[in-house]
């Protein structure tokens, strides 16, 4: 049911929008930001009463939340390094979301910009070593009527050293200005301070507890970075923050703080496909950009993170348009009833688990190819469900033109014999679990089984954690020894 605003409220938004600086004297608590629909919730053994008492937890449902991405990697195929940014893209249906996009387009261009000395530095290592990184992902975490708020995520390694960095932003989509915590919360600046800091003082993983709850109790309220979620407001601190040596690396917690009910007001209606605009962004250095469709799953108060991703290609023809469809019915299988496993982690979420995790069933989508005549693509997952955890990819190629999909057999001329014979050729006895790999069932199994795809540097077959060896000995990726057919 959508939440009543109340005369005070409503007077609030004609004069100038929830973020007045003056608390609201009389709106209610907000529980959950998420009251489109009530949910169904059905018994189950409470663990913490050894199934003597019942918790309500509820149905499954596929209710989700979504959001676009552009996608921009660095283009440079001769490093060992993978540099790319993500910024969530809004259709621009007020001068608001102008101006959010436009925020966050210049985050990307800052990215690639000579500003960017960690990235030069990358760049200028990647000639001499291998496995540098330089990742930002973005997620929107709240999207409603009158606010939006957005996670920016980075993960950063050179030369072995790693850092998590993150940033939260969270806007007003009438104007495009950013929220304060102040704005956003019914209670006082001293009040929600004060919750904060009981928060941090509970989280249990410091290396220094002393030093990083004094570090703490000199933050003011606007030095805390936040952002809004269905579940409630999450507080972020970044590696080296509060919590050293980096080994605590970073932490959220979630103090108790009450959202002003104007800012949960729901979206309604459906959200329309904003416009993609298929320019490269200016940079300093070559890069390419792909647009990818994020689809999450509402956890609706469990320990569960699911989503799905999708590319998302121009559609200047009819094989752009076959190969999203293809990918969007990918999507649509993915969040039904179909999908026997997302039924599982649910369920087994529900249950609980006895080290507190959340548990993880994602699909990460990219473009690893694309000329003019082949699209090669590849959608990550990743599987954890409490001690076990799991991954490997799906991939697909497919003719531009005509958008359909090709098999092994299509692309190169060496028949199903001399395909598997190069594939197993490509393993090296120095290749970390090569004597693990069972090669006499990867001799026996069709060629058609392979996943292959397309990279600058030529053609990759992928095996996945368990595919071809017990788990400890994790995938496997190779590079074979075939020749590309010419195909018009």
């Amino acid at each position: 049911m959508r939440r009543r605003i109340s005369l005070s409220l409503a007077i609030l938004l004609l004069l100038g929008g929830c973020g007045a600086e003056e608390p609201v004297p009389s709106a209610p608590p907000a529980p959950t930001a998420t009251a489109a629909v009530e949910t169904p919730a059905q018994p189950i053994p409470s663990a913490e009463e050894g199934g003597g008492t019942t918790a309500e937890v509820p149905v499954l449902r596929y209710e989700t939340r979504d959001w676009y991405i552009l996608h921009t990697e660095l283009d440079r195929p001769d490093l060992s390094l993978v540099a790319y940014h993500e910024i969530p893209v809004f259709q621009e249906e007020s001068e608001g979301y102008r101006r959010i996009n436009a925020f966050f387009e210049e985050k990307t261009r800052a990215f690639f910009g000579p500003e960017n000395k960690g990235l030069a530095g990358l760049v200028e290592d990647g000639e001499i070593r291998a496995g540098l990184r330089d990742e930002v992902e973005a997620y929107v975490t709240f999207q409603g009527k009158n606010l939006v708020s957005v996670i920016l995520e980075e993960y950063w390694l050179g030369g072995g050293v790693s850092n998590f960095i993150s940033e939260s932003h969270t806007f007003r989509i009438d104007t495009g200005e950013r929220l304060t915590l102040e704005q956003l919360v019914e209670e006082t600046p001293e009040e929600a301070r004060e919750r904060i800091l009981a928060a941090v003082g509970e989280w249990e993983h410091f290396y220094d507890r002393e030093s990083s709850l004094e570090a703490a109790e000199a933050y003011a309220l606007e030095d805390f970075q936040f952002a809004l979620h269905p579940e409630g407001v999450e507080i972020r601190f970044n590696s080296y923050e509060l919590a050293r040596p980096s080994a605590a690396g970073s932490f959220s917690v979630w103090p108790e703080l009450t959202v002003r009910d104007c800012w949960l007001e729901p979206l309604g209606g459906e959200k329309g496909r904003p416009e993609l605009d298929w320019e490269e962004l200016p940079s300093s250095y070559p890069t390419k950009t792909t647009y990818i469709h994020h689809r999450a799953l509402e956890p609706q108060g469990l320990r569960l993170n699911c989503y799905f991703e999708i590319p998302v290609l121009e559609e200047t023809g009819e094989g752009g348009r076959r190969i999203n469809a293809f990918f969007e019915g990918l999507e649509a299988d993915f969040f039904s009833g179909k999908n026997e496993d997302l039924t599982f982690i649910w369920e087994s979420s529900a249950e609980g688990d006895p080290y507190d995790s959340t548990y993880q069933y994602y699909r990460d989508a990219m473009v690893t190819f694309e000329d003019e005549g082949l699209v090669s693509t590849a959608i990550h997952y990743y599987w954890f469900a409490g001690g076990v955890q799991d991954y490997g990819s799906d991939r697909y190629t497919f003719l531009r033109d005509t958008g359909e999909v090709l098999t092994l057999t299509d692309l190169v001329e060496e028949d199903q014999e001399e395909i598997m014979e190069a594939v197993i050729a490509a393993f090296s006895p120095e290749d970390p679990g090569y004597e693990d790999i069972n090669f006499e069932g990867l001799r026996a199994r069709p060629v058609e089984e392979l996943k292959f795809g397309l990279y600058p540097d030529g053609l990759w077959v992928f095996f996945d954690k368990y595919e071809i060896a017990h788990g400890a000995a994790g995938a496997f990726s190779v590079k074979p020894a075939l020749t590309r057919r010419e195909l018009s």
